[in-house]
């Protein structure tokens, strides 16, 4: 309520420094992905090749939509997928515009309560309240933030039938190149690569980022046209699975041995749905690798690039919030005691950032305490010795 007041009454102060879209992105997955794993809903990233390489913004406050759209997504949703995607908006020498939505396969909204969403204090109905909780403020900031950010928000839904729920930006041209996707090398490029995923939404986003990259991608929604393919087309060389009750990788292979293709030299790579992943480096002689969630195109570009052997560099390696965090299983008890002693303290205003800098702080094994502002701060170093302190420096004391 504070600071939805606040918003309404002063504004904010929208920083511009170097962003990375791709960033943004993984660290909302990484905050809810112990919460969509408990669901069994399976969150997904896309980022469009197209963005431009320099980009400047303020990361915080779109963080903080983000974050928000996200959230709600998770809570709203029971089981299917969600997924959170950028694209390009427009684009000009002087601005870009870019396009954030989340879409998920949640209840849905009556078009009857969509205009009023955006509103304070509102939800859509009674029931709502009681079953999901929320004080109904999370998108009006949300909407306040977008169109500080000179952009706007919107959503398109139906009941019963999940929600996507949109925000748009403009950001300034960068001095600083952001972090560029993983590229394949040209021995790699047009490799025949067939896809099976069931849900038709995400196996075409993953095939159109297979294809941009370089690759010659066929995709697939069962194992029975797959396998098909397979015994008529000697060219195919990679095949990307998507791990279900119905598609196991195991039965595939031997459906294949069976047909007499058991010399063939096909490579795998399974979509799990488990956090799980080759931790070796590189998949075992014959054996698949397993890339578990987020099924980003970041993290599917590295793992073709490992398993056809375009790097030595495990995939994880390309992805630093994944590396980070499991970096903690190689951490001794000890180790990981000494951090949990350590006394921090966050001083930050924003009450969004504070749980996103203290979930990635209990990840990396580390607890915090918060402050609000530099009074509360000066208040807790004075009856806490605290080894290590981070502040917000928008406010002054």
């Amino acid at each position: 309520v504070l600071e939805y007041s606040q918003l309404s009454d002063q504004g904010a102060d929208i920083n511009r420094e170097a962003l990375d879209a791709n960033e943004l992105l993984m660290g909302a997955v990484d905050l809810f992905r112990e919460r969509a794993e408990e669901k069994q809903v399976e969150l997904i990233t896309h980022v469009h090749t197209n963005l431009p390489a320099r980009m400047e913004g303020d990361p915080g406050r779109l963080r903080q939509v983000l974050l928000n759209l996200t959230g709600n997504a998770v809570k709203f949703t029971a089981q299917g997928q969600i997924l959170l995607r950028v694209d390009l908006d427009k684009s000009s020498a002087f601005r870009t515009c870019l396009r954030f939505s989340v879409d998920d396969s949640g209840i849905g909204i009556p078009l009857s309560r969509q205009a009023a969403l955006f509103e304070p204090f509102t939800q859509v109905d009674e029931s709502t309240t009681r079953k999901y909780g929320g004080t109904g403020l999370g998108l009006a900031i949300s909407k306040q933030l977008a169109e500080m950010m000179g952009g706007s928000i919107g959503l398109l839904s139906t009941e019963g039938a999940g929600s996507t729920f949109w925000f748009t930006v403009r950001l300034e041209p960068g001095l600083a190149a952001t972090t560029p996707e993983p590229q394949l090398p040209e021995i790699l490029k047009d490799i025949r690569t067939l896809l099976v995923k069931q849900n038709m939404q995400t196996r075409a986003l993953i095939a159109r980022t297979l294809n941009d990259a370089g690759l010659d991608c066929l995709d697939f929604d069962n194992r029975g046209e797959a396998l098909e393919r397979i015994q008529n087309d000697p060219d195919v060389k990679l095949l990307m699975l998507e791990e279900t009750p119905g598609t196991n990788w195991a039965d595939l292979r031997d459906d294949l041995q069976k047909a007499g293709d058991q010399d063939r030299d096909l490579r795998w790579i399974v979509l799990s749905a488990e956090h799980q992943q080759n931790n070796t480096g590189s998949a075992p002689e014959g054996e698949p690798l397993f890339l578990g969630p987020p099924h980003s195109s970041a993290r599917i570009l590295a793992a073709v690039n490992e398993v056809l052997g375009g790097t030595d560099q495990p995939c994880q390696a390309r992805d630093t919030q994944s590396k980070t965090w499991e970096g903690l299983e190689s951490l001794s008890p000890e180790a990981l005691e000494q951090r949990s002693k350590l006394r921090i303290l966050l001083v930050e205003d924003n009450i969004t950032n504070q749980v996103v800098a203290r979930a990635m702080l209990k990840k990396l094994g580390y607890r915090a305490d918060t402050a609000n502002n530099g009074i509360e701060a000066v208040a807790a170093v004075r009856s806490i010795p605290y080894e290590i302190g981070r502040a917000s420096c928008r406010e002054r004391v």
